[in-house]
């Protein structure tokens, strides 16, 4: 090749990339792969050495092609959920304490902020804050946690009734107003499952409280029986 000048053989070896770009990428491959782990350390060092200059490069690409980046994210996450889910445990498992702290942190930071959206997120899940306080009442007796999800069904399949009978009492009440009560009470380890489960209006869960079958069927005969 001729002597170029600086500009002129940037521009030849630019247009001599362009040409022959498939080449050299299956030449990059095979080097790659034939030589994986002095790659590796050349990277990490590479990386170590420009880690200020790299993070801006990546930063700026990132703004000027983030509805790319978001369209290719959202692509590769639908067609391997298997692969993200593996990754995003991975991924609380290893930042699991620094989560844990920098959600500590903004929880004292920010407490009203924390309030109003804990209060905003039960309102829209009701099922799931009654699966919550289910499942922390059962595990604080030592009790035997069912499916959480068939429970949740099952209660929104009678809440949104207009009317259901009560297990015990077998009278009508609005959906809304009953309960779901465990037959064999959680602090007697009976468990928070379908099987344990029924459905009772206020009053006998109130009346019934921690009571076994037998004591509450006793507790309901008349005086005069």
């Amino acid at each position: 090749m001729p002597e170029l000048k600086k500009k002129d053989r940037k521009t030849y070896h630019a247009a001599w990339y362009v040409a022959n770009r498939e080449r050299i990428l299956a030449q990059s491959s095979r080097y790659k792969l034939a030589n994986r782990e002095k790659t590796k350390e050349q990277r990490v060092k590479w990386y170590a050495e420009h880690f200020e200059e790299h993070s801006a490069a990546m930063a700026k690409w990132y703004i000027a092609n983030r509805e790319k980046v978001k369209v290719r994210v959202n692509t590769w996450q639908s067609a391997n959920p298997e692969k993200l889910k593996a990754a995003t445990r991975k991924f609380d498992v290893v930042h699991r304490i620094e989560r844990r702290g920098k959600a500590a942190e903004y929880r004292a930071a920010n407490p009203e902020k924390v309030k109003f959206a804990a209060k905003k997120w039960a309102t829209a899940h009701p099922e799931s804050v009654r699966n919550y306080v289910g499942k922390r009442r059962a595990l604080k007796k030592k009790s035997t946690v069912g499916n959480l999800k068939e429970i949740s069904a099952w209660i929104k399949s009678w809440r949104d009734k207009p009317f259901v009978d009560c297990h015990w009492c077998k009278q009508l009440f609005p959906g809304k107003e009953c309960h779901a009560d465990h037959v064999i009470p959680l602090s007697k380890r009976g468990s928070h499952s379908l099987e344990n489960l029924v459905v009772s209006c206020p009053g006998c869960n109130m009346l019934k409280k921690d009571k076994m079958p037998d004591e509450w069927a006793e507790f309901r005969k008349p005086a005069d029986a």
